[in-house]
């Protein structure tokens, strides 16, 4: 079991395509896959598959992680059959990360094969990395007040990702021609 993937913060990521699961051994039938494992999957990513005929996709939330269990259903369609099913839905799986998160997800992957009744397991890992990137801040404010007269003008900006990985860098105030902005002599929020 090889492979990897790499997303955008915020974005998604087909990662099922990007598991590599070796060839069969036998070519006659009498072996393929019949359940695959991805788990180690944040419960709060958002996870998305397409569903195929006689294979079921179970999702499993412990403790803030989640396992998707891809099975056959129908163990008389045969080796090669259900190997080629089971292989469908986990090419279709796609992921995307918590909201704001930039941390790097490491899905396992346990492969279960049959071959003439005998069953054995392999493992791996396929890690995806998780790109930042910067949230544009919001921004609102009003003001008012009489003509010629010095009046206040409330301008609030607050961080859309709050987890503490993104900090104020610069921030630009356009006036129209003829207005004068007075500016206090300290700034809320370390600016």
């Amino acid at each position: 079991i090889t492979g990897s993937a790499e997303v955008i913060e915020d974005q998604s990521v087909d990662f099922g395509q990007e598991i590599d699961i070796e060839a069969l051994d036998a070519t006659d039938g009498s072996e393929g896959i019949t359940k695959i494992e991805l788990g180690g999957i944040p419960s709060s990513a958002t996870v998305t598959f397409t569903a195929e005929p006689g294979i079921t996709v179970t999702p499993v939330t412990v403790g803030g992680v989640t396992t998707y269990t891809i099975e056959a259903t129908n163990p008389n369609a045969g080796q090669l059959a259900n190997d080629a099913a089971i292989r469908k839905p986990l090419e279709s799986f796609n992921l995307t990360p918590p909201q704001h998160s930039d941390v790097n997800i490491n899905v396992s992957v346990a492969v279960t094969k049959n071959d003439n009744g005998v069953t054995a397991t392999t493992n791996g890992t396929l890690p995806i990395t998780v790109k930042a990137d910067v949230d544009g801040a919001t921004i609102s404010g009003s003001g008012g007040g009489k003509e010629d007269e010095n009046n206040a003008l409330s301008i609030d900006v607050d961080l859309t990702d709050g987890d503490g990985s993104e900090t104020y860098d610069w921030a630009e105030i356009t006036v129209p021609a003829g207005v004068t902005l007075v500016v206090p002599s300290t700034f809320p929020n370390g600016i």
